[in-house]
């Protein structure tokens, strides 16, 4: 399986992980970190080969935001489930946030020739700031309930500037074009209500 899976918090140092289950596609369990100079620590994948769930969790001082990948089309949170198109697999990867503004995960196109995160999609941002209108470029797409009684506006967040690279922009167009397909997908979590606008 090709899914990179991008896991970040913020907290102290920001470190980045992919990981490849082990036995995927004739490669051993493969670990890459890089840290940068921002807050954030992470943890990576777990996931045995031959199994078709894969989990990703980031850990905060307050709570944990985890996201299994359900074979490769289907993304799960404790909050709510996307499917993509059939043509993203192996064409995506994406990166949760949890931080001060809310509970973001972040879609990417994926390099073909790298394997590597290529060009920001789009975001899905819980979050109960009343002020989220701030963000540059949204739609707010609903309102979201937790298990617990939590309230968050659900916002759908877009790149404001180029995100592929000449070479690259067929391939990142032919996800980006699905983005609404894929934000109609979302579906609340067991316990969650969730109200599409």
């Amino acid at each position: 399986m090709k899914m990179k899976i991008l896991a970040i918090t913020l907290t102290a140092i920001m470190a980045v992980s992919w990981t490849l289950p082990a036995g995927a596609k004739g490669t051993s369990a493969e670990t890459k970190s890089i840290s940068a100079p921002t807050k954030g620590i992470s943890a990576p994948a777990s996931g045995t080969a031959g199994t078709e769930t894969e989990t990703a969790q980031t850990e905060t001082e307050e709570d944990s935001f985890k996201v299994e990948i359900i074979d490769e089309l289907t993304v799960v949170t404790p909050y709510y489930t996307i499917t993509v198109p059939d043509h993203w697999e192996d064409a995506y990867t994406f990166m949760t946030v949890d931080n001060f503004t809310g509970k973001w995960l972040k879609l990417f196109h994926t390099d073909p020739h790298t394997g590597l995160a290529d060009g920001h999609l789009f975001s899905i941002l819980l979050t109960e700031d009343e002020e989220y209108e701030k963000i540059a470029d949204f739609d707010l797409i609903g309102e979201l309930e937790d298990s617990e009684g939590n309230e968050y506006h659900v916002i759908a967040v877009f790149p404001t500037d180029v995100q592929y690279t000449r070479e690259g922009r067929d391939a990142y167009m032919a996800l980006f074009t699905n983005a609404d397909t894929v934000l109609d997908s979302i579906t609340a979590a067991d316990g969650c209500v969730y109200e599409k606008y």
